[in-house]
């Protein structure tokens, strides 16, 4: 999770679409918050403290530790807590409401159109983007763009011959968006376990190396840093002239050319 995410998780959580999070439940305690920002001093509220000290200590030592795995699978348990913490103070301000005062009934109505306005703002720029691409207006290349992964994932649309074999086993994102024989040519079961068996004992850029030479595969995808390394891992003996074909961020493609009998002269 990048540095700027974490400055301001909350309305990441909320907003951001991020893999493995279990669902955005953030907005609970936004809501939660303010309520007991105005009634922090109650009886019912100080009495809670505990458990909301107790979660908000749980959060800040994971942040401490993890602070680039910020899901919430990890903050289960501190996330109760707090909420446990925190629910006092949404009684103590209904009760408020309810005894007439006049001032606090126009700040929570003006407070929840203000949040219904936000949240309707985020929402509909999802559905006006949905409507243009619908129309016709905007493509999947303007959408995906700016994801990390893509470029790499037009390039081999745009590169890869039908008959040549691409290695996956480096790339993450996006391979549904890859032509289906491109998919079909990659890495074999027997060749996943086999390389997972390898990365056991030897760095990745080893492991793709020895699977790039002894599959045959024409390009290798992977992150940059491990493209820069898997050019020198390549055996020379068992692969042709090796260069790097598309230089993306943060992925890149490695060509591998066949091997020809002047190679072989070459490296006997």
């Amino acid at each position: 999770m990048p540095r700027l995410d974490v400055l301001f998780h909350p309305f990441v959580w909320t907003f951001g679409d991020r893999p493995g999070m279990l669902g955005n439940i953030s907005p609970l305690f936004l809501g939660l918050l303010i309520p007991w920002l105005l009634f922090r001093n109650a009886p019912a509220v100080r009495r809670s403290r505990g458990c909301l000290a107790l979660g908000a200590l749980t959060i800040l030592t994971w942040i401490a530790l993890e602070a680039r795995a910020l899901h919430t699978r990890y903050l289960l348990v501190a996330l109760a807590l707090a909420a446990v913490g925190l629910a006092p103070a949404f009684v103590t301000m209904e009760e408020a409401l309810r005894g007439g005062r006049r001032g606090l009934q126009t700040a929570a109505r003006a407070g929840l159109v203000l949040l219904l306005a936000f949240w309707l703002a985020v929402s509909g720029w999802s559905a006006w983007e949905a409507l243009r691409y619908t129309a016709g207006r905007d493509q999947r290349a303007d959408r995906y763009q700016r994801k990390d992964g893509f470029d790499a994932t037009e390039w081999l649309n745009a590169n890869v011959a039908p008959s040549e074999r691409v290695s996956l086993l480096g790339f993450g994102p996006y391979r549904y968006l890859l032509r289906p024989e491109i998919l079909q040519g990659s890495e074999s079961t027997a060749e996943l376990e086999q390389a997972r068996e390898a990365s056991r004992t030897q760095p990745m850029p080893a492991v793709l190396a020895d699977l790039a030479a002894s599959g045959g595969f024409r390009y290798v995808v992977a992150r940059r840093e491990v493209i820069a390394e898997v050019v020198d891992a390549v055996p020379p003996h068992q692969a042709g002239p090796r260069r790097v074909t598309f230089d993306g961020s943060p992925y890149a493609v490695l060509t591998i050319e066949p091997r020809t009998a002047t190679d072989g002269s070459r490296h006997p």
